[in-house]
């Protein structure tokens, strides 16, 4: 007569009416069963002769080395989040770690990853909440709105600073009130509102009215023929100052096709290469390759360090001149 085959994690979740995820997590002392479930969970596994499949543990194991990666569902797919991903591919792969890119909330669980990177999630998010849920250390790129908890880390780029630099440039070839074209507002601490903030301040120091345009951040051409005449419409208006580089591509080929004014245009954008075909006569590169190695970078500070405070990097940028001249904010500010 054959041996009876030892019970599995199935068999014993099955017996005890539980899902298998909890009677591994009771097992294991992860996730957020209660105390008097692991007792239930670990006296049935005695009672049963259950034992624990160490090979399979092992090899489950080696996702502590990974790293997670969500990027907010509403942005993904525009063109900045794509060399983010990237670098921070690269950076997690010359530290020997794997990178998994987080796309619905279950996915979230307790131990699946050493630590979580999240890039412009809205408060509301589910995986940001999911996130939350569980222990693993997180860091954000950018600021989060209203979080739960705080992160472990976070590293940002200096909009305030950042911005103020490029409008000085830009004053710089003659432009004394350029107009802002902006994403509409996502949530109050979103990158494109800290760029509201510093033009609108930039606009006050300099005594002049402030024009914020606002435009979806997926707008069609029509809306962007709409907004763009709105804000070249003003005599007064001499600049464009473009927060996103998708909308300033297609708007300076519009204004080249039906604008007479002689406009001076600065806009961020997501890689310099990319945007130096257009004439615009200053460029903001806030390098979104570097940005995603540096998120990497300030995740393993903190695996690696255990700070008891939360780790702040600052991501800086660079400022391209027509002529060709290079700046950071610092630079821009102090320029001769």
């Amino acid at each position: 007569m054959g041996k009876a085959s030892a019970p599995t994690i199935v068999d014993l979740a099955r017996q005890l009416g539980m899902s298998k995820t909890t009677v591994a997590d009771a097992l294991n002392g992860t996730g957020r069963t209660s105390e008097g479930t692991r007792e239930r969970v670990r006296a049935a596994a005695a009672a049963s002769g259950y034992r624990a499949n160490t090979s399979a543990r092992r090899l489950r194991s080696r996702t502590s080395s990974t790293v997670s990666l969500y990027i907010g569902a509403d942005v993904r797919s525009m063109p900045f989040y794509m060399p983010f991903a990237f670098g921070a591919m690269e950076e997690a792969a010359a530290h020997g770690r794997d990178v998994t890119l987080i796309t619905h909330a279950d996915g979230v669980r307790e131990g699946q990853s050493a630590g979580a990177i999240v890039i412009d999630a809205l408060p509301d998010d589910p995986i940001l909440s999911a996130l939350f849920d569980v222990s693993t250390p997180l860091v954000s790129a950018g600021r989060l709105a209203n979080p739960r908890r705080e992160s472990a880390g976070r590293v940002e780029i200096d909009y305030p600073s950042t911005v103020s630099a490029a409008l000085d440039l830009l004053a710089g070839t003659g432009s004394r009130r350029p107009a802002l074209l902006v994403p509409t507002p996502r949530d109050p601490s979103a990158w494109s509102e800290l760029i509201v903030t510093a033009y609108s301040t930039w606009c006050r120091d300099q005594g002049v009215v402030p024009l914020v345009e606002r435009l979806p951040a997926h707008a069609t051409n029509d809306e962007l023929e709409a907004v763009l005449a709105s804000a070249v419409a003003p005599p007064e208006t001499d600049g464009l100052f473009f927060a996103w580089q998708d909308i300033a591509d297609r708007a300076q080929v519009m204004l080249r096709r039906e604008s007479t004014k002689d406009l001076r245009v600065a806009t961020l954008v997501d890689t310099y290469l990319q945007a130096a075909a257009y004439p615009h006569d200053v460029l903001v590169d806030l390098n979104a390759h570097r940005f995603g190695r540096a998120a990497v970078r300030t995740l393993l500070r903190v695996l690696t360090d255990g700070a008891a405070t939360p780790v702040t990097d600052e991501h800086v940028a660079t400022l391209y001149r027509r002529d060709g001249q290079t700046f950071t904010a610092s630079d821009a500010h102090h320029r001769p």
